[in-house]
Order: structure tokens, then C-alpha cells, then sequence
């Protein structure tokens, strides 16, 4: 364990080749990084609400009573986004200043102080240090996990754990669908099989899914992406008015149906891991 991700096993020697990734959930930023931010303590309380992925690692906990591994991230994306691609010229989101190691806001304004590189990218001063202190460390231990799957069962399946508003962010396209449920794949790692079980999972229960809307793709290990299909991996995003307020961050009502269903999900997905 380090203290900027946790991982969760049910028993010191998982039995099932599953991974719940949950990287967005924190909100911590440590005194340490919070002093190159640049926002007032009550604008940074506005970006957190807007940007964290709240209470997504109580929706998507069903990792552990599965056999499997929950990885999560205890540090807020607004000090490092593990998520992003390591290199600003690979990163799609790096053009709006959010790349590994945001510099703009949610809303376009200055997050950190940046200079432009030879690429025209902004990039922060502090990127390297930020970079080797947590984005590096977490990728590691993360790969590490999925080649250990893979050396003991030649398989992984990453359910890769989201949600996102009810409104969309200003650098998002206004015109994509906003379903209930996102499944975010790329083909590669993600059969037709599979994805079509979990569109018939939600469409079962009467909820709206939509593939690759708002957001497309789902989190796999570089050394793995587009090279090795032994890893399987599906991003889940949750709608967050369906879960609670968007306003003050705390569950609503619906929170234990809305936690069911993800759980439901994500059991969907481990049960496919032995048909793959």
C-alpha cells in the first residue's frame, strides 16, 4: 500500500484475474501539492465538486468479495491524473491542459503556473516532481498487478470505475448523449460479447446505456494497450444525479439501488472472464 493509492484484496492470494480501477474518487490534495495551485481555497472547492468522481469507490467496491483487486486512488486527479497518458504528445486532453498533470481548469482558467514546451503544450514547472513522486509509482504497482494475473491466470479483466455529470463540462462536446450508464471501451480489449452482457444487464433494469458517450475508452496498462488482448478492460461511468446531489456531493436516496447495479456490472464482467 502507499499512501497516495490503496490496494484492496478480500485474502492475500486473489483467486480471480478482476481489478476494479477507481482513480478519480479523491478529493486530497496535499499541503505539499496545494501550494502550486493556484486557486483560492473556495475556487478549489468549486473544482473539486465539478471534477471528482465522488463516492465512486463505495459504488464500485465489489471487487474483493469477488476474489478480485480493487485499485484506488487516494490522491485528487487535480494533483495527477494517473489515468492520462504519460507523454503530452500521446494525451488528447494535454491541448486543453489536462494532460498527467493538469494546468487548466475545468473551465479553461489557470490551475497551476505553465510554460509552453517545444510543442506548444503547457506544462507545470512542477510536472517531473509530480510525476516521479505519484503518477509513476501508481502506474507501476498497477501494471505489476495485471502482469501478475496474467503470469497466473494468462488473463485480466479491468473494470475501470467513473461517473460523470448530468451536464457537461465546458471542454466537452454539448451534443453527445448523456446515458444513465457509459460503457467506455476500445475493441480491442473489450469483445462485442462483453459489452453487449452489460448493456443487457442495464437494459434489463430499465436503465439507458450508451457506448463510448460522453466519454470513450477504458484504462489498460501502456506496456499492454493495443498489444496484448489477454487484458480486457471496460470503463463503467455512473450518471451522478442518479446517485446524489450534484450540488453538495452527498448520496441521494437511490445511492444503494445505483450501488446494486454497478455491483451487478461489475459481477457481469467477472463472469465473463471465465468464457473468455
Amino acid at each position: 500500500m502507499s499512501s497516495s493509492f490503496d490496494i484492496q484484496v478480500a485474502s492475500s492470494e486473489p483467486d480471480l484475474p478482476l481489478i476494479v480501477h477507481v482513480p478519480h474518487s479523491s478529493v486530497a490534495i496535499p499541503e505539499e501539492w496545494r501550494r502550486g495551485i493556484l486557486l483560492s481555497d473556495g475556487e478549489l472547492a468549486a473544482e473539486l465538486l465539478a471534477m471528482t468522481d465522488h463516492m465512486t469507490e463505495a459504488l464500485f467496491n465489489a471487487a474483493p468479495s469477488l476474489g478480485g483487486v480493487a485499485f484506488v486512488n487516494r490522491t485528487s486527479r487535480l494533483v495527477c491524473d494517473p489515468e492520462r497518458f504519460a507523454q503530452d504528445r500521446d494525451e488528447p486532453m494535454a491541448d486543453k491542459g489536462m494532460g498527467a498533470v493538469y494546468v487548466r481548469t475545468s473551465h479553461g482558467l489557470p490551475l497551476r503556473a505553465a510554460l509552453r514546451d517545444r510543442d506548444g503544450v503547457e506544462v507545470s514547472p512542477d510536472r517531473a516532481s509530480i510525476m516521479e513522486a505519484l503518477y509513476w509509482p501508481y502506474t507501476t504497482a498497477l501494471a505489476a498487478r495485471v502482469a501478475s494475473f496474467l503470469g497466473s491466470h494468462d488473463r485480466c479483466m479491468i473494470v475501470d470505475g467513473h461517473s460523470f455529470p448530468s451536464t457537461p463540462f465546458p471542454y466537452e462536446d454539448p451534443e453527445r448523449d448523456r446515458p444513465e450508464i457509459c460503457i467506455g471501451f476500445d475493441p480491442f480489449h473489450a469483445p462485442e460479447q462483453l459489452v453487449d452482457a452489460l448493456e443487457s444487464y442495464c437494459r434489463a433494469r430499465g436503465r439507458s446505456i450508451g457506448r463510448n458517450t460522453p466519454f470513450g475508452g477504458s484504462y489498460v496498462p501502456y506496456v499492454h494497450y493495443l498489444r496484448d488482448a489477454r487484458v480486457s478492460s471496460v470503463m463503467l461511468e455512473v450518471r451522478r444525479d442518479l446517485y446524489m446531489d450534484e450540488a453538495t456531493a452527498e448520496p441521494s436516496s437511490s445511492f444503494e439501488e445505483v450501488r446494486a447495479l454497478v455491483h451487478g456490472l461489475v459481477g457481469v464482467a467477472a463472469a465473463f472472464i471465465d468464457c473468455e
